[in-house]
């Protein structure tokens, strides 16, 4: 399922276009052989103001539908969503194992979440990535590699 977040009424046709980017995802290996397996739904969520919290400054709060920010944990990039408001939305379409928080920015960022059926929530996963950065297909799919696939990040540190 994929929602988006920051998109006004007017903005939903801009919604529906940036969703439709899941065919650049499904362009990427495994998603190009695995495609068939996935159904995907939009789910329109309207927002009362345009863009999501923290874009472009961490003091900008906006009035957003799934209460979207950047600089989640303290970290610039990482975009969170609040899990319960992605859960009122996930009820508007049957089984989903996978959601995708589409934010409406040109910002860099995104975030992956697993495990939350654990947790009691009815999905076990959520990605976020900013919708119009230049990189939003290759966030989206790595993203999803955390959710789906449970993989994590490696980064070497120098001492």
């Amino acid at each position: 399922m994929i929602i988006g977040d920051g998109y006004t009424a007017d903005q939903q046709d801009d919604f529906h276009a940036d969703a439709a980017k899941w065919a650049d995802i499904t362009a990427i290996e495994p998603y190009r052989s695995c495609q068939n397996l996935f159904n995907v739904w939009t789910v329109d969520a309207v927002s009362n103001e345009s863009g999501i919290s923290a874009d472009p400054g961490a003091d900008v709060v906006k009035d957003t539908a799934l209460s979207s920010y950047f600089w989640c944990a303290d970290t610039e990039r990482l975009v969170c969503a609040d899990i319960d408001k992605v859960t009122s939305y996930v009820a508007e379409a049957p089984a989903d194992d996978l959601v995708v928080v589409l934010a409406n920015s040109t910002k860099y960022g995104g975030a992956g979440y697993s495990g939350l059926q654990a947790e009691g929530y009815p999905f076990n996963g959520v990605s976020t990535l900013s919708s119009d950065h230049s990189s939003s297909s290759m966030i989206a799919a790595h993203e999803i590699d955390h959710s789906v696939g449970l993989l994590e990040d490696e980064y070497t540190y120098r001492s």
